[in-house]
Formats: C-alpha cells, sequence, structure tokens
C-alpha cells in the first residue's frame, strides 16, 4: 500500500495541479486519473471507496469533455463500486447515486429524469434511514420535488416539498430563510400546477371544436 501512495499521489496532484491551470488539459488530466483508478483496480483485490471515488472524478471529466456515453459507464461504474465496498445501505453509496442522478439532469435528456428520480428517491430513503433529522434531508426533499415538477406531477412535488418545509421549520424555526425560500417555492409550485391544468384544458377544449368541425 506504501507502494501503490507513492505511484498514485504524484498523479492525482500532478492531474489537479493541470486541471487549475487551464481548461485545455482536461484530456491530459483525464489519462491521468484513469491511470489512478488502473492502479487501484489492480492493486486491491477487493472493491474500494478510493476507486469509487476515482471513477466519478473520470466521470466529471468526460462530462466536461462531452463524453457523455463514457461518463454515465465511469458514474455507474462508482456507485457499484462503492456499494460492494461499504454495503448498498451506506450514505456513501447514497452520495454516489446522487451524483449519477446529477448527471443524468446535467444531460438536458427527458427521458433520464425518471432514471434521476429513481436514484435520488432511493439515496433519500438510504439517508433518511441514517439519519431522518438533518438539513442534507430537507435539500435532497427539495431536488426531487423539482424533478417530479420536471414531469408535471406536481401534485408529488407539492407533498415533497411541504416535508421539507415540515422538517426544515423543526430543525432551523419557522421564520428561517431557506424555511420562507421553501414555502415561496411550494407556492409556484401550486401555481405552476394551476397553469398547466389550464393548458391541459384548453388543449381539450380545441380537440373538441377540431372534432366539430
Amino acid at each position: 500500500q506504501v507502494a501503490l501512495k507513492q505511484i498514485i499521489e504524484p498523479l492525482i496532484i500532478t492531474g489537479n495541479a493541470m486541471l487549475q491551470a487551464s481548461r485545455d488539459y482536461r484530456p491530459k488530466v483525464l489519462k491521468k486519473f484513469k491511470q489512478v483508478k488502473d492502479y487501484h483496480m489492480r492493486a486491491y483485490t477487493f472493491a474500494h471507496p478510493d476507486t469509487a471515488y476515482i471513477t466519478c472524478e473520470v466521470g466529471k471529466l468526460e462530462t466536461q469533455l462531452g463524453m457523455l456515453t463514457q461518463a454515465e459507464l465511469s458514474f455507474r461504474s462508482a456507485v457499484k463500486i462503492m456499494s460492494t465496498a461499504v454495503g448498498a445501505q451506506n450514505s456513501a453509496t447514497a452520495d454516489m447515486m446522487l451524483t449519477l442522478s446529477s448527471f443524468y439532469v446535467s444531460t438536458g435528456n427527458p427521458e433520464k429524469i425518471p432514471l434521476a428520480i429513481e436514484l435520488s428517491t432511493e439515496a433519500l430513503g438510504i439517508i433518511k434511514a441514517v439519519n431522518p433529522e438533518q438539513i442534507k434531508v430537507c435539500m435532497l426533499l427539495q431536488n426531487l420535488a423539482s424533478l417530479h415538477a420536471k414531469q408535471d406531477d406536481y401534485q408529488k412535488a407539492e407533498e415533497l416539498t411541504v416535508e421539507a418545509i415540515q422538517l426544515a421549520a423543526h430543525l432551523l424555526g419557522n421564520n428561517h430563510r431557506d424555511v420562507v425560500n421553501l414555502k415561496k417555492y411550494l407556492v409556484s409550485l401550486r401555481m405552476a400546477r394551476r397553469m398547466n391544468a389550464l393548458r391541459v384544458l384548453h388543449r381539450s377544449c380545441r380537440a373538441f371544436i377540431w372534432r366539430l368541425r
């Protein structure tokens, strides 16, 4: 492990320095981080959390370089490695799942949103099981609500936001700015739900009139 550390640490330090120096170095940094991942994979006969973290960093660089197919594979691999290393119900695994979920959202592909919702829901369940009363749960509830809103599932979005408000008020107090912002978000969701209902009604009326012609 000492020898492994002597090989890996210079690669990570050099990679990070290059990344800070210029974005033009990203392909070279990606190559170095892949080297680190390969060293980890060969060095450990079992899944190791460090390998998952490095694989996740590879995925982030691949995303920045527009290599979305490879990035998805890297993020999915990071989830699998972490799950094997620390357990499927560990908060570290949940964090990897959230990273994959964020990746799906960042692609801008509406077809990926259901996958993001599935991952975020599972991760939220894991983190709640570890400690249900923490600010992180509030943040995850709001993020999950926004994903459901993207799917026009405003009822579910409102339910999650109400849960986030109740928990945040309990932890921070009713007048905290985060609680106030959550309440404003709930109002915006309810307005969006009404507007969506009007659009559906409008389309239905147009279709009915068209059939009468």
